[in-house]
């Protein structure tokens, strides 16, 4: 027979994957263990924070749609051109979200060799972006250059992400 002692000390390390408590001491560890788990439970609060990963798509997601927006804006009559019109509109709103969250994420990894190694590559592509947009062709035309150069820059921190 194990001591009373032992089986509250087991509870209170193992938690709940000892299973259901078998005996008054295990039973007796479970409010403590309860309360330590409503206290470190997370509060709900207003962040829309997302990872580099989801924040890089919707920045590739929005800089694409504006791409298409603009081209249905120039090349396009009437109710097509309007479309591109609402289409411009959406990839604005995209483009903020993830720019912003991307923004967030690139602070935050600057505590880091690796964040910042990921932060040098994507200013290098971003800057190679820049220089070679005028020989892009088409995309140049409709994008703005700053727009080409962020979607390089959050190509690379979405791929680089993905690999860790």
């Amino acid at each position: 027979m194990s001591k009373p002692l032992d089986d509250f000390n087991r509870r209170m390390t193992h938690g709940d994957a000892l299973g259901p408590a078998t005996n008054a001491a295990e039973s007796a560890a479970q409010p403590y263990l309860d309360a330590q788990r409503r206290s470190t439970a997370p509060t709900g609060g207003g962040s829309i924070e997302f990872g580099t990963t989801i924040s890089g798509i919707l920045l590739l997601v929005g800089i694409v749609l504006f791409a298409g927006g603009a081209y249905a804006l120039e090349t396009l009559k009437e109710g097509a051109a309007l479309m591109g019109i609402a289409v411009l509109i959406l990839s604005g709103g995209l483009i903020l979200v993830g720019g912003g969250g991307l923004a967030v994420s690139c602070f935050r990894a600057l505590g880091s060799v690796r964040g910042i190694r990921d932060l040098g590559l994507a200013t290098i592509a971003g800057l190679l972006a820049w220089w070679f947009a005028p020989w892009f062709g088409f995309v140049a035309l409709l994008l703005p250059h700053g727009l080409l150069a962020l979607g390089a820059a959050a190509l690379v921190l979405v791929v680089t992400a993905r690999l860790r």
